[in-house]
This record gives C-alpha cells, structure tokens and sequence, in this order.
C-alpha cells in the first residue's frame, strides 16, 4: 500500500471505532500540515458537554507497528517539528497510530506527557521516538477503553489550566526581602493602620451586632467620604468572617461577594487604584476560598468513590472545578504581581494573608495530581511569597500575624530542612527579634497527628461531616438543598443513644445507600436503617427519623417500635446512666453480631 492509501485505511479504521457519542469533524489539509480532526464528545441524549470534551486527534497509519518490551510498548517515530507543533496548543491532543494489518488502534496523550515536553525541549534529531504503551487502545463498543481517553483528556485539561498558573508565576514581579527594610517606612498608610487598630477593638469586644450597625449607617451615609465607608465595609467584611450573618454556606458566600462588590464600587468612587487592587484582591481572595474548600471537599469523595461509575460523574465534576481554581489563582497571582511591581506592600501582604490558606489547600491537591516539575514552581513561588510577607509583618510589628503565618506553615509543612534554615539565616540580618519570635513559634508548634476517626469524639465527627457536606455544596442548614436536607437527616440520626441506651439489647444497623453516603462515606446517609432487638430478634427498617420508628409523633396503631417491642418486656435492661454511644462501639458491635445482621442482607 501507498502512504497515501494508508492513511486513508487508517482514517476508515479510526472512524469505524470511535463511540457513537464521539462527534469526529476532519480538519486534515492537503499537504498533512496540522491537525487530522477534532473530536467532540456528547452524552447520551446527543447534545453535546461543553469544551472539556472536545479534543484535538492526530492519526498516523502504519502497515505493521513495532512492539518492543514484550509486546508492551510501541514505537513511533514523529518529526520533532510537529511534536513541537502540537504541544502548542491549548486544548488536549492525542495522537493515535493504527495498524492497519491487524486494525489496532493506539493511543497516546501529547499535551501532559512530561516524557514528551521534555524531548520537544531538548532534541536536537529531526525526528522524536514516541512510545505508546500498548494497552492504550480503541475498540468498537468497548466502552472501558473509551472512558480511558477521556480521562486522559481530561487531566489535559487539567494540566492546561495548571499551565495558565504556571505562566502567571513566572512573570510575577521578583520579590527580594531585603528590599522592604528601606521601604518600610514608606508603606504607612494610614488608612490600613487605622482599619487595624479599631478592628482589634471592635473584636475584642466581640461586638459583631454593633459592628454590622455602625458599618452598615457608614456605608449608606450620603456624606461620609468614600475612603471612610471603604474602611467601614472592611469592618463589616471581617464581622461576615467572625460572625455571619447566615448558616447557610450559599448565603454566606452571597454576604461576602455582596460587601465585596461594595468594596470595588467604593474604590472606584473614590479614584483609588491602590484601594481597587486591594478590593479586587479581596473580592477574588474570598471566591478562591469558597471554591478551593469545595474542591478539596469533592476530591477527597472522589477518591472515596473509587472507579464506580459515581466516581466517574464525580471526577468529570472534579475537573471543572479544578479549572476554576487554576483560572482563581492565576488572577490572584497576577494581581499579586502587579502589587508587587508597583511597590505597594501592604496591600500584597493584606491580600496574601486572605489567601495563604486556600494557596496551601491548593498545593495538597496539586501534590496529589500533579508532576513533579508542577509542583516545584508552585512550591518554589509560594516560599517566596511566604517569606517576603512573612518578613514584612515582623518589620511592620505585626506581630501577632507573623506568628500565626509561620504557624500555618509549619502545620502544612511549606518549607523544608533546608527551606526553614534559610529564612532563619535572613532574619539573622534582617531582624534578630524576628528570629526569637519564630524560634518560639516552633518550641509550641505541635506536630499534626494522624488521628484514627473512631477515635475522636462523636461531635468532631458530625462537625467533620457537616462542613465537608457544606464544601460539597450540599448544605445542611439549607432547606432548599434536597441534598443537603438528605445530609442533616443523616446528623440527626448520626448517634442513637438517646434510643439505644434504653436496653442493653437495642442495637441500630445502618445501612447506607446513594451518592451522599457514598461521597461522604457517612454511616448514617440515605439507605435502609435497621432499629433491631437483638434478645427477641425483632426488627424494623426506616429511611426516615430513627426518632420516629422509636417513638412516633402520632398513634398509629402496629406503629412503634418501643410500644410494640420494649415497653412490656421483661428483658428490657437500661444501659449504665453514663453510657454513651461511639463509632467505635457501633463498628464493634456490628462485628459481633455480623452473622445476624447478614441475614438481614435483604432490608
């Protein structure tokens, strides 16, 4: 066969294989310059998911493929100019090679293959070896082997939006420490001084209603300068933090992106750049916030949710969201910059301090994700950006800050051995006081321990639950979230032992079931929960209020499980009047009457 004739094979082949859902429009050239086709995957009702499906295609025909390493590996060969080409872009490319004596079909992702950028660097041969492992393939109706490309279509994605952070890192404005100590004296804006200052007032008083009073008539205020509401909206911006205003975790994120908006408007009336900036960095400070808990949230159920078909939908959801948390903290980190270059210090330091905490969050779950070149810039900015604003509060007196800054990044483990031996070093001649300070911080700093959950107390463990549901999206505190109210059942009927303390012979078998207890891996989440008498045998189910099985709020005759079981009964033995129910105690208990309780496999 010609080449000309094998690639047209190898388009028939590739074609012929491709899912039903997998929309394949050819954008191949005359002279094979560019990219083959582009691929758009739709769900099951034909209408198509948006962007993070659509991909980039590059087929190569051979009439007989070369396998090395016991059949494990292909080689192909690729000019190193169209590697380059392709790893231009901005939206994931596979390329696919088919052999055409045997109609197999290989694949391989280009754009996050590490192996391959690093060759399209270095290279200095006309042409590049690329290796396919050979369990990359596509096969007619096989839908495994499909979801495997778009998996790795979608940590492309990933990558790409990594590789906007990236960028923005690499221009961020050179941030050299010794610098501040002659510009320090320049920085004393009054402004933020004052906003300090009766900030710690008003918080030592923990007057928050006084607070929303007084910010609020400010802010409202006809005559009151525009710089004067800006430092009362911060005071109101700080009391939504402290104290909010709402339970529900959708409102408070409306409080904070309302004041937020306040803030801006009031910058731009009062012509303030550097009052913008800083409004701006607080305003995406805050959204950064609420997506990275929520990003952090749904990657830890994920991982809960394995390789189901959950966790699938899950990690499509995941993705998204990691997309929107690259293109946060790029802005931050360009904002940041441009901070930087202008000189205004305070205002870097005021809004890192807003989003140290979600940057570190970020870094966890970049560590988990990405390589290792990915993680060391992010690294390697966050400690410098660390160290220039932790050394900027010791040279302010903002010493409090300072302790808690070198605090969190001890709990995270931000700097390494040689990292934290450094800074000292700095702080050797920058500021000795600031020395002391630190190394006092680490004499009290108390290693994290990994706690076994049985182990901590029942409270901690719905606290956990609840702000994870919250992060999640699935609020508990709001009665409109149908999941969420599905999550605050589950709180309800977390602990028993208002029920189960009654007689030593009472037990509960949770039997969770759905996405909620899936993701949460809560015991007590949707499912069929079993209330059992474990001397007589008797048992009913509820997916309901336990309360309510126990003890209905309405007679209703057959109704009751304390009524029909437990009130005549002779056996009936109260438990010790300091007992209380545990995981730990539920999980030993249900080990203990496992033959039992698989007879009620059923339920």
């Amino acid at each position: 066969m010609t080449p000309g004739e094998i690639g047209i094979e190898a388009g028939r082949i590739f074609n012929y294989n491709l899912p039903s859902n997998w929309l394949f429009r050819s954008q191949e050239d005359q002279n094979d310059h560019g990219i083959d086709g582009e691929i758009e995957v739709t769900d099951e009702k034909g209408i198509a998911q948006g962007s993070d499906f659509v991909f980039k295609v590059q087929i190569k025909g051979e009439a007989n493929c070369t396998i090395l390493k016991n059949q494990l590996i292909l080689s192909f060969n690729l000019p190193t100019s169209k590697l380059q080409y392709y790893l231009s872009f901005n939206i994931p490319v596979i390329l696919v090679v088919v052999e055409i004596s045997s109609e197999t079909i290989y694949w391989i992702s280009i754009t996050d293959n590490d192996e391959l950028i690093a060759k399209a660097k270095s290279i200095e041969t006309s042409s590049t070896q690329i290796h396919i492992p050979t369990q990359n393939t596509i096969k007619r109706r096989d839908d495994n082997l499909a979801q495997k490309v778009l998996s790795a279509v979608i940590a492309s994605w990933d990558f790409l939006a990594l590789k906007g952070v990236k960028g923005s890192i690499q221009r961020f404005a050179d941030l050299d420490p010794k610098r501040l100590e002659s510009r320090i004296a320049e920085m004393g804006n009054a402004l933020f001084k004052a906003h300090h200052q009766h900030l710690e007032n008003l918080l030592w008083q923990q007057d928050f209603l006084k607070i929303y009073k007084v910010s609020s008539d400010l802010i409202k205020s006809a005559i009151v300068p525009a710089t004067n509401r800006f430092v009362a909206a911060l005071f109101y911006r700080i009391a939504l933090r402290a104290a909010p205003l709402h339970q529900a975790i959708g409102d408070q994120a409306r409080d904070v992106a309302n004041i937020s908006m306040i803030l801006i408007s009031l910058a731009k009336e009062e012509k303030s750049v550097n009052l913008r900036r800083y409004a701006f960095g607080l305003a995406r400070a805050a959204k950064l916030k609420y997506e990275i808990d929520s990003l952090m949230a749904n990657n830890n159920a994920a991982k809960a949710l394995s390789n189901s078909p959950e966790g699938y939908l899950f990690r499509r959801e995941l993705h998204k969201q990691y997309k929107t948390v690259c293109t946060s903290i790029k802005k931050v980190i360009d904002l940041l910059s441009l901070i930087a270059a202008k000189g205004q210090y305070q205002i870097l330091y005021e809004t890192y301090l807003e989003c140290v905490t979600s940057l570190v969050l970020f870094r966890i779950i970049q560590k988990e994700k990405g390589s290792e070149d990915s993680i060391d810039f992010f690294q390697n900015w966050m400690v410098a950006i660390f160290q220039f604003c932790l050394t900027y509060s010791f040279l302010s007196n903002d010493i409090e800050r300072a302790e808690k800054l070198y605090s969190l990044a001890l709990h995270s483990n931000l700097l390494s051995t040689e990292e934290i031996k450094s800074l000292k070093s700095l702080f050797t001649t920058i500021d000795p006081g600031a020395l002391e300070i630190i190394m006092a911080v680490e004499e009290n700093h108390e290693p994290k321990i990994e706690t076994d959950f049985l182990k901590i107390s029942t409270e901690k463990q719905k606290a956990y639950f609840t702000n994870t549901a919250r992060n999640m999206g699935m609020d508990p505190e709001d009665p409109d979230n149908v999941m969420g109210q599905i999550v605050a059942r589950a709180l309800t009927n977390f602990d028993p032992t208002e029920i189960v303390k009654n007689c030593e012979h009472l037990f509960i078998h949770y039997k969770p079931g759905g996405i909620v207890a899936q993701t949460l891996q809560m015991h007590s989440a949707g499912g069929m929960h079993l209330m059992i008498c474990l001397r007589h045998k008797y048992v009913q189910g509820t997916g309901n209020l336990l309360k309510l099985l126990y003890t209905p709020d309405i007679e209703i005759p057959g109704h009751g499980f304390k009524k029909n079981h437990c009130d005549n009964c002779s056996d009936c033995t109260p438990r010790p009047p300091d007992w209380k129910w545990s995981l730990a105690w539920q999980e030993s208990e249900k080990a203990k009457h496992m033959d039992f309780l698989k007879l009620l496999k059923g339920w």
